[in-house]
């Protein structure tokens, strides 16, 4: 049913849009046909090398919409399955990789480096390239995942510059009073600071010490793993974290690189004749069908902000669409098939009612089989309330996580309106009919009114938190108040139950549905 109501939807929207498909047909056709026309043969060859290129990003679905996928970008867990079949194909030689550009997370990052090392348990060499560590994306976690790769090259003009984590963010509060627009925010607790960017002209001590831990967690993340994948002492990474940037000929005199040269050198050197390179997504395309009676594992992606409702696959933006996402694990959940749900979340949250919806299916889906969350890049906010009723919650080191809190609130524009010449006015049917509008302050009442809703939001997140991971109420207060954690912290609170990436949630889905060793699994997205 559910692929019925797509593909209707994917029809209406084509008659919807259909003077503008007019226009963009001719796009449309024209890149389709490069793709076909420049794409290599798929088979994989006799002695082939892995191509691993993130220059475009990774992301956790293939874009949605009509010209979704276009641009090269790297779908996780289709990365993660080949790199895992590659280790034990005979005709997979080596893998290189290709970094910079898009910037990619750190918990990406962590979970391809888990993946590459253990396709290096495999005895093929691994080869990192990058032009540059520092002119485009992010040094840091480039440079994190290169360090699980046996050799890491460099251009010669590039440089090393993964030098920590800063975190920064905008304070508009002065902005706002010159164009004369007040903002009538609130937030529950004080770690929250959503509301702050607004309403203040810098940090409170609460989020520098918060966002202080989370950039310090980080920083000693990256200096772990350039000790561990460099060979170095953990107080010299550091030393050379706080010392950068570093030049060439510094990096490859400290270590950090082996060798600096060109792309089309290490090309050269591992394809002399130019047809073993096999892209990594060809290559998990040609991935052979798992067993039939292979016990299924639901993989529900749940990426990008939470709204409600339903999105057009036509168009569809990157968002969390609590319709859809509702759906599909009702579908999961009723489907013999399936063993065990695993809900992969990279979202920062959104709409707190939308999430509620969302924790519900999750509640009724765990009453029939497990559920696992797997965090991603970022699950915070709503983002951890749908994680929260979950069977098991496994984040990786450098998820973002947390953030269990509230902010609300409106802008006045009754100033901006004075200043370019603008009345309103008209008529209300209720004391407080107007209570959200942007024409005028909250009254005192009101504003009593808001209070107690922000109150009973955070009360409800908290409960829910508390008892889906069953904390006491001073354990769970602690690990909330707007509080965003790293996943290694957020094991520390009592967030989540294990580090871990993809992998790791695979196999705590085979123990918790009891699946047998011998048994094949098959992800079902």
């Amino acid at each position: 049913m559910r692929a019925l109501r797509i593909l209707m939807r994917i029809v209406v929207g084509i008659l919807a849009a259909i003077g503008l498909l007019a226009v963009l047909l001719a796009a449309g056709i024209g890149a389709l046909g490069w793709r076909v026309a420049t794409g290599e043969d798929k088979s994989v060859p006799k002695e082939a090398v892995l191509v691993l290129d993130l220059r475009q990003g990774v992301v956790e679905r293939a874009p949605a919409g009509l010209f979704g996928g276009l641009n090269g970008e790297v779908v996780l867990h289709e990365a993660l399955a080949a790199l895992d079949a590659a280790a034990e194909d005979s005709r997979v030689t080596a893998l290189v990789a290709r970094l910079g550009g898009a910037p990619i997370s750190f918990a990406h990052a962590q979970e391809l480096r888990a993946a590459v090392r253990a396709f290096a348990q495999s005895g093929k060499p691994t080869y990192a390239f990058a032009e540059s560590f520092g002119e485009t994306g992010d040094p840091n976690a480039d440079y994190l995942l290169a360090t699980g790769f046996s050799e890491i090259w460099m251009q010669p003009s590039g440089e090393f510059g993964a030098v920590g984590v800063l975190i920064q963010q905008p304070f508009v509060k002065g902005l706002l009073e010159k164009l004369g627009v007040e903002a009538q925010l609130d937030q529950r607790r004080e770690y929250k600071g959503g509301a702050d960017t607004f309403v203040a002209a810098e940090m409170s001590a609460a989020q520098r010490e918060n966002l202080g831990q989370l950039a310090g967690s980080l920083r000693s993340q990256l200096a772990r793993a350039i000790a561990e994948g460099r060979k170095l002492q953990e107080p010299e990474a550091l030393r050379l974290i706080d010392t950068g940037p570093h030049g060439g000929q510094e990096a490859l005199k400290a270590g950090l690189i082996d060798r600096l040269s060109y792309w089309t050198d290490l090309v050269a050197m591992l394809d002399e004749t130019g047809d073993r390179g096999i892209d990594i997504a060809d290559y998990a395309a040609a991935i052979p069908a798992p067993p039939e009676q292979a016990a299924g594992l639901a993989l529900i992606l749940a990426s990008g902000a939470i709204v409600g409702g339903s999105v057009d696959p036509l168009f569809g933006e990157e968002v969390t669409a609590a319709d859809d996402l509702v759906e599909a694990i009702r579908e999961a959940a009723e489907d013999e098939a399936i063993a065990a749900i695993l809900l992969r979340i990279d979202s920062p949250g959104g709409s707190y009612v939308a999430s509620d919806t969302i924790w519900r299916e999750v509640v009724r889906a765990k009453e029939r089989k497990p559920v696992v969350v797997t965090m991603s890049g970022v699950a915070a906010s709503g983002g951890y309330f749908i994680a929260a009723p979950a069977s098991a919650i496994l984040a990786d080191p450098g998820t973002v996580t947390g953030s269990i809190g509230v902010y609300a609130g409106k802008f006045v524009l009754s100033g901006l309106w004075d200043k370019l010449g603008v009345t309103w006015d008209g008529v209300a049917g209720g004391e407080n009919a107007g209570i959200w509008s942007a024409n005028q302050p909250f009254t005192p009442e009101q504003w009593r009114k808001f209070q107690e809703l922000l109150d009973r939001t955070y009360a409800d997140f908290l409960t829910k938190v508390r008892e889906g991971r069953k904390l006491d109420a001073d354990k769970a207060e602690a690990a909330a108040g707007g509080r965003i954690w790293t996943g290694e912290d957020a094991l520390k609170a009592g967030l989540v139950d294990r580090i871990g990436g993809l992998a790791e949630a695979v196999a705590t889905a085979r123990e918790l549905a009891k699946i047998p060793p011998e048994r094949a699994t098959a992800l079902v997205p």
